[in-house]
């Protein structure tokens, strides 16, 4: 049986270091107005970017809610891969 993130490794050639490291900043602050503060984007930039991230890899990798947004198991495993690409 395939691991079911390795289809999310698979992907990261086709992704974008900057958005990459956006989704650090999110994971990190724990809001996309505090990445977008942190990283002088406007927050719409933010989620677009991290909407983008998530299509090409196929799934969620942020649970969005009132109070901020946190990794999903996925968005786990993607934060700790980009990590070890810094």
């Amino acid at each position: 049986m395939q691991n079911s993130d390795s289809g999310l490794t698979a992907s990261l050639g086709r992704l974008s270091w900057d958005d990459l490291r956006l989704l650090l900043v999110v994971a990190s602050t724990g809001s996309f107005k505090s990445a977008a503060m942190s990283e002088a984007l406007a927050t719409n930039t933010v989620r677009n970017r991290i909407a983008r991230l998530e299509d090409l890899v196929g799934c969620r990798l942020l649970e969005r809610s009132p109070s901020g947004a946190v990794l999903t198991h996925k968005g786990f495993h993607l934060r700790e891969v980009a990590k070890e690409m810094a």
